[in-house]
């Protein structure tokens, strides 16, 4: 989960810019889960990011990624079934799997 966090730092700071840290109410929030740890292991990412900084978001996230996982694949797509896409995400979620469900500090942060 480590890279994932290090992928929304990375996302923000080419969004926001240097001072990214110090823009709390503009940063992006995540909610991410791990899915099939021993045989196919891949992560489902819902990211929310401001309308001004989305086409930054999606232009910088496949360069990002490629450098913090090499041989990895990203695809990203618009939510437009936002409930079916949280239902997507969330299908392999139980009481004993819940350590695979991780939330970016701005997700969890109160509002």
């Amino acid at each position: 989960m480590q890279k994932t966090r290090l992928f929304h730092a990375m996302l923000d700071h080419a969004a926001l810019g240097r001072n990214w840290l110090n823009r709390a109410d503009e940063r992006s929030s995540y909610i991410a889960v791990i899915e099939h740890l021993d045989t196919n292991l891949h992560v489902h990412l819902a990211m929310t990011c401001g309308d001004k900084h989305l086409d930054c978001v999606h232009e910088a996230a496949t360069a990002i990624w490629r450098k913090l996982v090499p041989g990895g694949t990203i695809d990203i797509q618009p939510a437009y079934d936002v409930p079916g896409w949280g239902r997507y995400l969330s299908k392999e979620i139980t009481p004993w799997t819940s350590d695979n469900l991780f939330l970016s500090e701005a997700a969890s942060r109160q509002t």
